[in-house]
């Protein structure tokens, strides 16, 4: 099991670096350390692999938005920023992007937030900012973080894109 998640991670930070386009499965066994029949062995294909390493990132994103969360009152939605402005950094909000609009159905889900996901998301926030559980609507959340990492994907400073973050929980909080 090690050496699967000594691929999987190899994958990741592969495709981090380069695209979805540009690896192979032998760079990511050279750089796992592993023979390619091992790689094939535990994902059997290339779009495997991906659909893993998609489902992986998102399953990390999550993660580490909850976390985030777990805080109170405003040093929560800094700290989510934080992570939001970190996932950019890491190229792994262009990669989500870029694998939620794959034409291969199984990995545009893989990548994707469920509904299960956004729910919990936007529940963590309202706790966070003592607000009834349903005040933040979960689309308008994710909208709202989907925004933010284009806007800094599309080179806006991190002054303006913090701006308008505020600007959006200071909408939010005052008119729920």
């Amino acid at each position: 099991m090690e050496r699967r998640i000594a691929i999987l991670d190899s994958a990741i930070s592969l495709i981090l670096e380069s695209n979805l386009t540009d690896w192979s499965i032998s760079q990511v066994a050279a750089r796992a350390g592993v023979a390619k029949g091992l790689v094939i062995y535990y994902f059997h294909t290339r779009r495997n692999l991906l659909g893993e390493v998609a489902s992986r990132l998102r399953t990390e994103v999550n993660r580490r938005r909850l976390e985030a969360l777990s805080l109170k009152g405003t040093a929560a939605l800094d700290t989510l920023r934080e992570v939001i402005e970190g996932e950019v950094q890491r190229s792994e909000a262009p990669a989500l992007f870029a694998l939620t609009t794959s034409t291969d159905r199984e990995i545009r889900d893989a990548a994707a937030s469920s509904p299960g996901d956004r729910v919990a998301l936007a529940h963590a926030a309202a706790h966070a900012l003592d607000l009834p559980h349903r005040a933040i609507p979960p689309v308008l959340l994710e909208a709202a973080i989907s925004g933010l990492q284009m806007q800094r994907i599309g080179g806006v400073s991190e002054n303006r894109v913090q701006e308008a973050w505020d600007q959006f929980w200071l909408l939010l909080v005052s008119h729920g």
